[in-house]
């Protein structure tokens, strides 16, 4: 029987241009530059790096919480410059956390419904391309793919497999057997990734949310480790329990700002818009980090472009330009400055 391959509608749970997205984080096999405070992917000049906020000792596992940052989150589509977006489309202009990545929360597919061209026709779904994005932001991609349902017009359309290992070579393995829309994912070691953290001994961490500002997140030991608030006056509150049992707030404040690209590249709309961007966060201590971001300049800046339809594919843009640990009076640029802070993405404050 033939098969009629038409998408009665999409339900879009990721963008159907992940190839062409960026490779963030650190994925599996690269070449690496260490900087101490950042790390350089070496063949697309990604940078790298992470700001602790919360680390506790648990039951066989710890607990950290932190911000990761990655500079490339550009990528062309549709004849315009793309945001990098998270597993909820939500675009994140590099920023993340390791908890999102730690829970499974980032595991993202795509869904469609196709029809079985018999009488009367026959829907069913397709599920293919789960990816998954651990704590560091490298996106681990599965070949899962398969169908729902077994239809006897469309022998061809298969069910299974429905669990598989990821094609990088990570060792990470995902499971969508029992929810194809909430699969698991183990890392090497077995450790589940996906709904609550778990151990090969059971040890878990879980993540509670208790209103639609605060979420709590509970580490092997059943404490709660950090309470994380939002939504308050642009600033999100991170609470936590020092040694001596005294509550203490690290605070992540953030402004708008004006967001523009400026790659001039043949055939690319150029991006502009506004962005809620980490600008600062304040340490129980009274030490602060300071974030500043790139400004726009007049013109184009000349810098190196591939000769693949003449645009700078393989150039993307650092956004965040500067870091300072205020207290000791140590300012911290993320590197390649040569390369990437040279590139055409600025932002106007």
């Amino acid at each position: 029987m033939r098969t009629l391959r038409l998408a009665a509608f999409l339900l879009l749970l990721q963008s159907a241009a992940v190839a062409q997205q960026p490779v963030t984080g650190l994925p599996p096999f690269g070449s690496f530059e260490q900087g101490g405070f950042d790390t350089i992917n070496r063949q697309n000049l990604n940078v790298n790096f992470t700001v602790p906020l919360v680390s506790t000792p648990g039951r066989g596992t710890n607990f950290t919480y932190a911000l990761v940052y990655d500079s490339l989150i550009w990528y062309p589509s549709g004849g315009a410059w793309a945001r990098m977006t998270d597993a909820n489309g939500n675009p994140t202009f590099g920023w993340k956390t390791t908890a999102d990545g730690l829970l499974g929360t980032n595991i993202t597919f795509n869904m469609h419904y196709y029809g079985c061209d018999t009488q009367p026709i026959t829907w069913d779904e397709k599920i293919w391309n789960y990816v998954y994005t651990d704590p560091q932001g490298t996106r681990h991609p599965f070949a899962v793919s398969f169908y729902l349902n077994s239809l006897s017009g469309c022998p061809d359309w298969n069910t299974q497999p429905r669990a598989g290992y990821a094609t990088d070579g990570s060792g990470y393995y995902l499971d969508a057997s029992s929810s194809p829309l909430g699969p698991i994912v183990r890392d090497k070691s077995g450790r589940i990734m996906g709904g609550s953290y778990t151990d090969t001994n059971g040890n878990s961490i879980s993540k509670i949310i208790v209103s639609s500002t605060e979420t709590d997140w509970v580490d092997t030991t059943g404490r709660t480790a950090i309470k994380v608030f939002t939504n308050v006056a642009n600033t999100t509150n991170y609470i936590y329990t020092d040694p001596q049992g005294n509550p203490q707030t690290i605070s992540e404040k953030f402004t708008s700002l004006n967001i523009k690209t400026n790659f001039a590249c043949s055939g690319i709309s150029e991006y502009t818009g506004t962005a809620s961007l980490p600008t600062e966060i304040d340490l129980p201590n009274g030490q602060k980090y300071t974030f500043s971001y790139v400004q726009q300049p007049s013109r184009p800046v000349p810098i190196a472009r591939s000769t693949r339809r003449g645009c700078c594919r393989s150039v993307q843009s650092a956004v965040l330009e500067r870091i300072c640990l205020c207290a000791k009076r140590s300012c911290r640029k993320p590197r390649p400055a040569r390369a990437l802070l040279r590139s055409r993405f600025h932002s106007v404050t």
